[in-house]
C-alpha cells in the first residue's frame, strides 16, 4: 500500500482529510502523481517522531490550480492565509499548486507505519 506524509507539526491536516473536513490535499509541486487513481494511507508527521497512520482515502484525481483558482477553493484545503503551507510553486511558468482530491476518506486507530516502508522521497513511501 502506498502512504502520504502530511506534516502536523502545527494543524492537525493529515486528521482532516480522515474526518472528511479537508477534501483536496496540496503541494508546491507534483509529487504524489504515483499516487493518484490508489487508494493510501495517510500518515501524520511531525519532528522527532515516527509517522503514524490515522487514516485512508482514494486520491481521485489531480490538477494543477493558479493562485487565482487556489484562492478560490482555499476553504477546502483548511490552509490559512500566512500558514507556512501558504506557498506555491509553479508549472510551465505559471505561479500555483497542485490540488490533490481526496474521497472516501476514513479515521483507522493510528498506528506508527511499518519500519520496512520504502521511502520514495519526502512525500510518499510503499509498505
Amino acid at each position: 500500500m502506498k502512504a502520504i506524509f502530511i506534516n502536523e507539526n502545527d494543524v492537525l491536516y493529515a486528521h482532516f482529510i480522515a474526518a472528511r473536513l479537508k477534501l483536496y490535499e496540496t503541494r508546491t509541486k507534483n509529487t504524489l502523481k504515483p499516487c493518484v487513481n490508489e487508494r493510501v494511507a495517510l500518515c501524520s508527521t511531525k519532528r522527532g517522531r515516527r509517522p503514524v497512520v490515522v487514516g485512508y482515502a482514494d486520491i481521485t484525481s489531480v490538477k494543477f490550480c493558479s493562485i487565482s483558482e487556489y484562492e478560490e477553493r482555499r476553504r477546502e484545503t483548511k490552509i490559512p492565509i500566512g500558514d507556512k503551507f501558504d506557498k506555491f510553486g509553479t508549472w510551465n511558468g505559471t505561479p500555483g499548486k497542485w490540488f490533490y482530491k481526496m474521497e472516501n476518506a476514513e479515521t483507522c486507530e493510528p498506528y506508527t507505519l511499518p519500519s520496512s516502508a520504502i521511502r520514495h522521497g519526502r512525500s510518499w513511501c510503499e509498505f
